[in-house]
């Protein structure tokens, strides 16, 4: 919506950051398709099982995802599995993953899959529905046979002899008091205590062929039908449709998150959110996938997945950014410069579009119909009156008591680029252009100093420090002006390079300076230290510097946004430390856009709320430092797979092993699925390792010719934050020995050799013995001849 209002042009824009109402363009957004591991474009249905696994059930199979890979169960390599279109997951108090498709029913519990035949012989059950209640049994809603009850090992059928107005069912629920709501193709059925009760048109809703059902944490129950979407609570059935801001009237899920925000996935309006009685949609237009939403799920990290008919899979993960940009209002996405006034505004100033003040609410811009010289920006500053001043190429204004005045050569100022502009101990305005120098603002009129030793250089950045100094920084180095004086420095006196994009002077009242390419300055007591990437800074291009309210300093660039501690950067120039270490955080972490604009004085602002303004060439964005330092939970760790000698096995049970070759592989996972990426795991293996092994993404662990005996495998993971999971998975084993390695056998070989020496000794004794025998009989023969 656009409309005029007083001096400029008013623009909608989306709400202020809110953590309970936070569109979907404030997410990080992926998509997965066939391209990325999926057997199919489909995401019908969607869980996340108690040891964090995602589950998707597409029509070409089941899907395990890790965050990293896909594992696809189908009838080819699971026959428990008896049709590849997955309809419908759940998973019950025991762990156990009950999965729907169009033939049946089958489970999963500690890595076995278990088949349960149809109730009728002729044609199998299409699975529409699952549900387990508050006693643990499982109902099992069909397409054209009712329900299937399955309790303590035993199916019991609910079918319209039973009271159902169909035998149709899409939809199963349990509200707070144990009800059932069922789902038909004939309105809704109720099954309380025993007894059934019936909703139909007449009763109030707008159409009987009834998809999906929610109950929620208020106690509303939510039901999707083929005209609307419908709230009951308190006996009342209210209506929404596109009427009220619905995306779509065809309904096909509702699903409500942490925050009792509810999300509603339509057949052709993508996805709304539900949000203090307002929708907020989002389709293909805003970028989904698909506007065929089929399933929603919130996992434990708080991500949003959204499973659509045809068009993949897409995660939203929560940014600790808010982004601004064409799409939430503003009327331009390259922003040049941006600074709050005292009463709270935010002034942004753009590259092709003026000026745009920002409330809050919403967005009013300033252009040349408004008085600017030029509708490209390049310096905002209030000065000490509350007055705005705007730097454009085309020269200079200043926005005061709603009124925009222009300056010309009439007024002492060249009508050139202006890039900044600053304001003085005397209150004196003191503005820097592109191709004549500096001038200050006195009695009314400018007054260049080209004449008083600042010649006329380009002039990219303008500062005023606590002293009155008055620091210019220009494309041939850095010139201090105080007391009349004025002193240069370059890259002779140890600036990494000539041009000097931002100066700030930080709380403790030490100067920093950005560079182009030679990376940050810090000026101290007259000594200049520079550092750069190779001593730990993220990028050797720094356009804009602030400090925020925990010692951090902040820097912008071409790559993204970086931060690093105050006393760091200190310790470093200091010769304290010999490096330092930088957070960096681009379009991967949130940021709209990760090339940050500097060809601008005030390229960011630190509000009165202590979040961080950045200007990119994508947008604005907003940063809180104060969010950024909360520690994540470490990811839960899993074993997925154990090799040995080339054989599959099941981790979750003690493993007996033949004797073999002793090579062992463990396939593990770090269930996160925010920066998987980022994920790094260190492992050991017990009774034959006593020290952990630091296995950085790897997902994997290899050993050959293990010794027969017992073993334990332990995993660990952690987190981008390295917050480690300490408890971690295991995996105790038993390698057999071959027979020629067992105690039975040694010991037989001891007997063997023990009684072959034996056997030897006595051999040896005889032939002695006989040796002895036959000299006797010589000797006697001799004896006698004499």
């Amino acid at each position: 919506m656009i409309a005029l209002l007083g001096n400029g042009v008013v623009y909608s824009s989306s709400p202020p950051p809110n953590e309970h109402a936070k569109p979907l363009t404030q997410y990080i957004q992926k998509v997965w398709t066939n391209k990325d591991g999926l057997p199919q474009n489909s995401g019908r249905t969607l869980l996340q099982s108690s040891d964090g696994f995602l589950w998707i059930g597409t029509q070409d199979g089941l899907v395990r995802f890790d965050g990293a890979s896909f594992q696809v169960f189908d009838k080819q390599n699971t026959p428990a599995l008896k049709h590849n279109d997955i309809t419908k997951l759940i998973e019950s108090r025991d762990g156990t993953l009950w999965i729907g498709s169009y033939n049946g029913l089958t489970s999963l519990n500690k890595g076995v899959f278990t088949y349960y035949p149809s109730s009728a012989n002729d044609e199998p059950d299409v699975v529409r529905a699952l549900l387990e209640d508050h006693e643990g049994c499982v109902w099992v809603g069909t397409m054209n046979a009712g329900i299937r009850k399955y309790t303590h090992g035993n199916f019991s059928i609910i079918s319209k002899s039973q009271g159902l107005t169909s035998d149709a069912i899409y939809a199963l629920a349990e509200d707070q008091r144990g009800d059932i709501w069922i789902g038909t193709d004939a309105g809704v059925n109720v099954y309380r205590q025993g007894q059934w009760v019936y909703y139909h048109e007449r009763d109030g809703l707008p159409h009987e062929a009834i998809r999906c059902i929610c109950v929620t944490s208020d106690s509303s129950v939510w039901i999707g039908t083929y005209n609307g979407l419908v709230q009951y609570k308190r006996g009342v059935f209210h209506t929404y449709t596109t009427s009220d801001g619905l995306s779509d009237n065809t309904i096909r899920t509702i699903y409500e998150d942490h925050t009792g925000e509810i999300w509603i996935g339509t057949e052709r309006g993508g996805v709304s959110q539900f949000n203090h009685g307002a929708f907020i949609p989002f389709r293909s237009s805003e970028g989904l996938s698909g506007d065929f939403v089929s399933a929603i799920l919130e996992d434990r990290e708080e991500n949003i997945w959204i499973g659509t008919y045809n068009a993949g899979l897409n995660q939203f993960s929560k940014s600790t950014f808010f982004n601004y940009t064409s799409r939430d209002g503003l009327p331009n996405d390259f922003v040049a410069s941006v600074i709050q006034s005292r009463n709270g505004d935010v002034w942004i100033g753009s590259g092709g579009s003026g000026v745009y003040r920002f409330n809050g609410k919403k967005f009013i811009a300033y252009t040349r119909s408004n008085g600017l010289p030029s509708n490209s920006i390049r310096s905002l500053f209030e000065d000490s009156q509350g007055t705005i001043w705007i730097g454009t190429v085309g020269g200079l204004a200043q926005y005061k008591r709603g009124t925009i005045r222009a300056f010309t050569e009439k007024d002492g100022i060249s009508q050139s680029y202006i890039r900044a502009i600053g304001e003085d101990l005397e209150k004196k305005i003191w503005v820097g252009s592109t191709s004549s120098g500096v001038f200050r603002l006195t009695s009314g009129r400018f007054v260049s100093y080209k004449e008083k030793g600042i010649p006329a250089a380009v002039i990219r950045s303008l500062l005023v420090d606590h002293e009155g100094a008055v620091w210019i920084g220009s494309n041939d180095g850095v010139r201090r002006w105080k007391d009349n004086r004025v002193t240069l420095s370059t890259q002779k006196d140890g600036l990494p390079s000539d041009p000097i994009y931002v100066i700030m002077e930080d709380s403790s009242h030490t100067l920093w300076m950005g560079s182009y390419g030679g990376g940050l300055v810090r000026w101290k007591n007259g000594k200049i230290t520079r550092i750069t990437q190779a001593q730990g800074l993220y990028n050797d291009v720094v356009f804009h510097l602030l400090e925020d309210n925990n010692g951090l300093i902040w820097m912008s660039s071409l790559r993204g946004i970086s931060s690093v501690s105050r006393q760091m950067l200190n310790d470093f120039a200091d010769g304290k430390i010999d490096r330092i270490q930088c957070n960096s955080y681009t379009s991967s972490d949130g940021m709209v856009n990760s090339e940050c604009t500097g060809n601008a004085q005030s390229g960011g602002c630190k509000t009165s709320d202590g979040r961080l303004w950045f200007g990119t060439t994508g947008g604005i964005v907003v940063i809180d430092p104060n969010q950024l330092h909360k520690k994540s939970d470490p990811p839960p760790v899993v074993i997925e797979r154990v090799v040995v000698d080339r054989s599959d096995y099941t981790p979750y049970d003690y493993g007996y092993f033949a004797p073999g070759r002793g090579q062992v592989e463990f396939h593990y996972g770090g269930l996160s699925y925010i920066t998987p990426q980022k994920v790094n795991f260190r492992y050991k293996l017990e009774g034959f390792e006593k020290e952990w092994r630091f296995a950085g993404t790897r997902h994997g662990a290899f050993y050959t010719n293990l010794a027969p005996g017992k073993y334990v495998f332990r995993v660990t993971a952690c987190n981008s934050d390295n917050v480690w999971n300490e408890t971690g998975a295991s995996y105790a084993f038993e390698l057999e020995p071959h027979y020629y390695e067992t105690w039975w056998f040694y010991g037989l070989l001891s007997l063997v050799v023990v009684g072959a020496g034996f056997g030897l000794y006595r051999l040896r004794v005889w032939q002695l013995l006989e040796r002895e025998k036959e000299l006797t009989v010589r000797v006697n023969e001799a004896t006698a001849n004499i």
